[in-house]
């Protein structure tokens, strides 16, 4: 039986899933830095990780899974839809999470 979720409750699942799913692509465990700025270098540890990492990525620019509680929508499009509608935003406080999200996409593209 589907939940029906307020707007407000369907932007905390989606917000949530995404942290999660961007946790799981970057970290220090899966990635080294290296160089200096402007001119550093993200480099996998392990073969392994950066076959992890394309599983995850993969993941994260899918639907949600038909079994979530949540509109069937990529987490990418609900992520732009969240940071351009927001529930949450206070004094502008989304800003940092749209201009990160349209770089994302446009690079995407």
């Amino acid at each position: 039986m589907p939940l029906n979720l307020t707007p407000v409750e369907e932007e905390i699942v989606f917000l949530k899933a995404i942290n999660e799913l961007i946790d799981s692509l970057v970290n220090f465990e899966m990635l080294s830095l290296h160089g200096n700025d402007p001119d550093s270098k993200i480099l996998f540890t392990t073969r392994t990780h950066q076959r992890f990492f394309n599983i995850a990525l993969v993941d994260l620019l899918s639907r949600a899974d038909k079994r979530a509680p949540v509109r069937q929508m990529s987490y990418l499009y609900a992520l732009r839809e969240i940071s351009n509608q927001p529930n949450f935003s206070i004094d502008n406080s989304v800003a940092s999470l749209q201009l990160a999200t349209n770089t994302f996409i446009e690079w995407l593209e």
